[in-house]
């Protein structure tokens, strides 16, 4: 064998490539599909926020006519399922809750939750080269319906 005169070093840059390379790909990856994941956390978080304020908004309409502002959990409950169902498209890993509760009451002024979670799986492709296959984002979205102020809190 003989030794080449000006290559001592043959095959290095291969070497110096492949192990760039890695991190290159991996911050592609973490570009790429980090960037999909905070736009479906963005998303789950809008449609969960417009969910519960659907369900803030539905009053009972015979009793509003009369003066009076009744909230019916279940009317409520039935509007923020309207809004997911029907008005807003979720991806087909969606998945959502939502709840309406009395927080506290006084004879004077009550106070009710609506509370929506959207919960999205965002399946990887690039992070799946690493095992990441998947990643799960949840958006919370909260409104206070407020009966019975007279004036401002104290």
């Amino acid at each position: 064998m003989t030794e080449r005169v000006g290559q001592p070093e043959r095959g290095s840059v291969s070497i110096f490539v492949v192990i760039m390379a890695v991190p290159m790909v991996l911050m592609a990856a973490l570009a790429f599909d980090g960037g999909r994941i905070l736009d479906t956390r963005r998303h789950a978080l809008d449609v969960a926020q417009n969910a519960a304020l659907a369900g803030s908004q539905a009053l009972n309409a015979t009793t509003a006519r009369q003066g009076a502002v009744a909230v019916d959990p279940d009317l409520i409950q039935a509007a923020v399922e309207d809004y997911l169902t029907t008005s807003h498209s979720l991806g087909p890993s969606a998945t959502w809750t939502s709840a309406v509760e009395v927080i506290s009451a006084s004879p004077t002024r009550t106070v009710t939750e609506v509370r929506v979670t959207v919960t999205e799986v965002v399946e990887t492709e690039l992070l799946a080269l690493v095992g990441i296959k998947s990643k799960t984002v949840t958006g919370t979205g909260r409104t206070l319906l407020v009966r019975g102020v007279t004036g401002p809190d104290a």
